[in-house]
């Protein structure tokens, strides 16, 4: 299991934790009695023995307590089950972007009524023509310590056909139906980053061992290539990265200062006055003084004007 991140340009993998089976019995590799319990080998091996619901929430924890910071959880639907999507708003504070599956045992609270997925999707009313939303709705997800207010969005499957749909959830209610459909594509990074660490870096194939300490240290070195590989590309092909080039080209395009567009309004009221009411330079003069002798002392300053 792998907790990524990303800037919506560059995804780098952040941890991870090979899993194995809480029962002894379906290790391929008994736990060697000798180890210190107090050492890391030790503790990665009781992680192993975790759900995964459970381990999602440590890796997020260890990615916080490192400094990461992001404002969604974006997931497929493996781990889209209530009580994991409330506690990492409750627990982590953030929000999730994943998707769900249609499944009976999960129900989601609208109008009053109690509705599986594919029985709330048929319910709702459908927006017309082929786009490609189908249906939004704001419901309660019924969860053991309660419920979270989510809100799901419908959308077309076209690899199954036009008849067949999707379902994405977030946690975050406010958010456009659009905006939880990109957000849930910036998904798709860490699978490209698994097909690479699989076929051009060789974490599968390179190296071959009974030893879970020795998988650990060849996956963090994989890891490891990745993230400098992605770096060297971040700084040779991201525009952003060019440095003072980006910085002149923001001074080209520089915002006008707030006494710049100030003064520039003034004189467009000075040429109204003008043309409008015919007033003398000598009176426009005077109904400025008057507007700039009403105006806030500090806000007079900031503007380099004397009453």
């Amino acid at each position: 299991m792998t907790l990524g991140w990303s800037d919506g340009t560059t995804f780098l993998p952040a941890a991870f934790s090979l899993l194995s089976s809480e029962q002894a019995s379906n290790r391929l590799q008994p736990v060697d009695t000798r180890i210190d319990k107090r050492t890391v080998g030790y503790r990665r091996r009781r992680e192993s023995w975790q759900k995964a619901p459970d381990v999602v929430l440590q890796l997020l924890a260890e990615g916080q307590a490192a400094g990461l910071k992001a404002r969604y959880v974006l997931f497929d639907s493996g781990f889209s089950t209530p009580r994991l999507l409330r506690q990492i708003v409750a627990d982590r504070q953030l929000h999730v972007v994943a998707m769900v599956k249609a499944m009976k045992t999960i129900r989601y609270t609208y109008d009053g009524k109690r509705h599986t997925l594919k029985e709330l999707y048929t319910h709702l009313k459908k927006r017309p023509g082929k786009t490609r939303i189908l249906a939004t709705a704001s419901v309660l997800l019924e969860t053991q310590d309660g419920s979270q207010p989510v809100q799901l969005v419908f959308v077309r499957d076209r690899r199954r056909g036009s008849k067949q749909w999707l379902g994405l959830i977030t946690t975050d209610t406010a958010l456009a139906a659009e905006e939880v459909i990109r957000l849930y594509a910036k998904r798709w990074d860490i699978e490209g980053f698994f097909k690479a660490a699989k076929s051009v870096l060789h974490l599968v194939h390179a190296f071959h061992g009974p030893s879970y300490d020795y998988l650990v240290a060849h996956t963090t070195v994989v890891f490891l290539r990745y993230q400098l590989l992605t770096v060297v590309a971040r700084d040779a092909a991201d525009p952003r990265t060019i440095g003072s080039l980006f910085w002149a080209m923001c001074d080209e395009v520089a915002d006008l200062r707030f006494v710049d567009a100030w003064y520039l309004l003034i004189g467009a009221l000075r040429a109204a006055l003008s043309e409008e009411l015919n007033l003398t330079d000598a009176q426009v003069d005077h109904l400025l003084t008057e507007f700039w002798g009403r105006l806030p002392a500090t806000f007079r300053q900031k503007l380099a004007i004397s009453a």
